[in-house]
């Protein structure tokens, strides 16, 4: 009789336990790929066990019934091929690849189908397993099949992975690569060295990785603290818009965030957001999300604990917060902003539940929120989704236009230069302003693809158009700071000049006023603009005195044109004192060596006070509205002829 060696066995049963301790010491998000990790770690457990149990009872066979011999192998059996089974479960949720759900559940009911027949049929068919006349334990004919079943599910778990592997990180990759070849390579050795029964200890061992890759707590807390993070916050709420169940989110927001940063900088600043990630854990357990560095939540099943849940959270800003430094103690006393957001009947995913907490965060309301606010908030929120993949239908399609505002040179007397708008039509929305979609793509990541899509319009546009024969020095192309988190831009705008024998002299980009600028948004802005600055192109700042666009920042840009802001003009034209302030800050730009171009002149009266005051060029419904492109060639060729407005 064939000697096995149990002790693999026993090395993968406390390989195994030390896993589920260290996976339920940590805390951990509950979600469904998690649940069958679980069921993972338990199967190998049991299956382990049962393992060193049939190498017993097949060594001795005559101590025991002969139904315990073969109950305890056909179970082991099933429970280990399970493991295959599961794993291949495992990846199908993990990777949520809609067209693979039918394939999978067909090949895991046929698998475990085929084992529960072969192996518990085995007594009387002896396909698989059997005792001989001696008692010996035996392999029958069809035994290859088992492995063949568990080959086929680590298969198809390969091939799922394989064709996913964009979602995964390289580690991610690895420990799949090295789950899948341990396996086989295990299995392999198991055919040609029966009496080694080591595919258990391997399953274990690859388990850890498993765990270590996709099953870290880290992925669900907030910067080493026990408080979940934004993903677990995204998967809570899409939970709760499948069960249709109302809940409640208390939303909690550090006031003054970024005076704490400017007071004990950006790193303390961190330190502090997870002490107080930590403290609101403590009072909360596992209903606590940390959603950014200043914001929290925390989510109520029910909608009559908002006072005692408020009472807590206030509780937990009550003393101040402590932040060991090398040479110091900081205690640093934060207040916090309360809001209640009740969620009755309304069908809100995770990232519309995250737009509308922003947005009540933002808001200057009463800490209440009442249903019919959060309706509206929730057609807001539902309009810009929609906007967002109309946008993206837009880019993959080209259905972007763009339209043409002349610009007045009032030294020359003529239409010089324009600005390039994009315009976009919707068959549902109709026109859809740039005010809205702009700042949507901005925060979707599309704005990328429209600047580059405007851009080479506007390339196209001067090389065919025969603009620049009826007098246009340059356009004016809008460019957002966020288009500028990547510093190849710069590459690829001289690829489309290049492409179209554009010069850099003929383009002005207009640095838009539409996002928030860090510190390092600003260094990283300042050097694409001396990299493009430096080549020709010149640039300019848009809507002048209002947002980012500050003296701070005309004199750290390379700037050579600043559009003064409509709104800026028009408050003129009503109080003295604002058009002093008009024209004093006219004076001082002009004093700086810049030229100035002012928006929204829609008058004559308007128009001879900016000429009077030293300005250089205007634009404005005064002389034409943004026309498409044959329109504006059009405009030019008839008033190139005049020679003037």
């Amino acid at each position: 009789m064939l000697k096995y060696y149990p002790q693999f066995c026993q090395a993968a049963v406390f390989a195994t336990v030390i896993l589920i301790i260290i996976y339920f010491m940590k805390q951990n998000y509950s979600t469904k790929q998690g649940k069958v990790f679980v069921l993972l770690m338990l199967d190998c457990l049991v299956s382990s066990g049962l393992n060193i149990l049939t190498l017993y009872t097949i060594s001795f066979p005559e101590r025991y019934p002969m139904w315990v011999n073969y109950l305890s192998n056909q179970v082991y059996l099933l429970l280990f091929n399970m493991m295959a089974v599961l794993f291949l479960y495992y990846v199908d949720v993990m990777t949520k690849r809609s067209r693979m759900k039918i394939p999978v559940r067909v090949a895991i009911i046929g698998i475990l189908l085929v084992d529960c027949v072969l192996l518990f049929s085995s007594p009387v068919t002896h396909l698989t397993i059997y005792f001989n006349e001696n008692l010996e334990y035996s392999h029958g004919p069809l035994m290859i099949t088992l492995y063949l079943t568990a080959f086929l599910a680590i298969s198809m778990a390969a091939g799922i992975c394989a064709v996913s592997w964009k979602r995964f990180n390289r580690f991610q990759v690895f420990a799949v690569v090295g789950f899948v070849g341990g396996i086989f390579v295990s299995l392999i050795y198991q055919v040609t060295h029966p009496a080694y029964v080591i595919t258990n200890l391997t399953c274990a061992l690859m388990l850890f990785f498993l765990y270590s890759s996709f099953e870290n707590p880290a992925y669900y807390t907030y910067n080493n603290t026990r408080c979940f993070n934004r993903r677990a916050f995204l998967l809570t709420i899409h939970k709760y818009k499948k069960r249709g169940s109302a809940y409640e989110i208390i939303a909690v927001k550090m006031a003054d965030f970024d005076n704490l940063v400017s007071s004990f900088g950006q790193d303390n600043a961190y330190l502090i957001s997870s002490k107080v990630a930590d403290r609101l854990n403590e009072r909360f357990n596992k209903r606590a999300y940390c959603i950014s560095m200043n914001c929290f939540a925390i989510i109520s099943d029910s909608l009559d604990q908002s006072e005692e849940y408020v009472e807590r959270v206030r509780d937990c800003f009550t003393d101040a917060f402590r932040v060991d430094k090398e040479t110091e103690v900081l205690k640093v006393a934060v207040d916090a902003v309360i809001k209640l957001i009740p969620i009755t009947t309304q069908e809100i995913d995770g990232l519309e539940m995250e737009e509308i907490l922003h947005s009540v965060m933002d808001s200057s309301s009463d800490d209440v929120f009442v249903a019919e606010d959060i309706e509206q908030l929730v057609e807001e929120v539902h309009r810009k989704r929609k906007i967002s993949r109309i946008v993206g239908d837009a880019i993959k399609n080209g259905r972007f236009e763009v339209y043409y505002q002349p610009i007045y040179n009032i030294k020359e007397k003529r239409f010089t230069s324009a600005e390039a708008l994009v315009r976009l039509q919707d068959e549902e929305f109709g026109y859809i302003s740039p005010e809205e979609f702009i700042p949507i793509a901005e925060r979707s990541g599309q704005i990328d693809a429209i600047g580059e899509i405007v851009f080479r319009k506007v390339c196209e546009f001067m090389r065919s158009s025969g603009c620049l024969e009826l007098g246009v020095r340059y356009i004016e192309v809008n460019l957002s700071p966020v288009q500028c988190r990547r510093m190849e831009i710069s590459e690829t705008y001289y690829e489309v000049m290049k492409k179209y024998e554009i010069k850099p002299e003929w383009i002005n980009l207009e640095i838009t006023e539409t996002a928030e600028m860090e510190p390092a948004s600003v260094l990283r802005l300042t050097d694409i603009m001396n990299q493009m600055h430096n080549k020709g192109i010149s640039f300019s700042i848009d809507d002048f005195g209002s947002g980012f666009a500050a003296i701070d920042y005309l004199v750290k840009l390379p700037v050579d044109l600043v559009k003064i802001d409509k709104g800026i003009l028009w408050q003129a034209m009503e109080d003295p004192i604002a058009m002093v302030v008009l024209k004093n800050t006219i004076e001082m730009i002009k004093t700086i060596g810049r030229k100035i171009v002012v928006e929204g002149v829609e008058t004559e009266e308007m128009a001879n006070i900016l000429i009077e005051s030293g300005c250089d060029y205007l634009q404005g419904y005064l002389y034409s509205k943004p026309i498409p492109e044959e329109q504006y060639v059009d405009y030019l060729r008839k008033h190139h002829a005049v020679g003037q407005a």
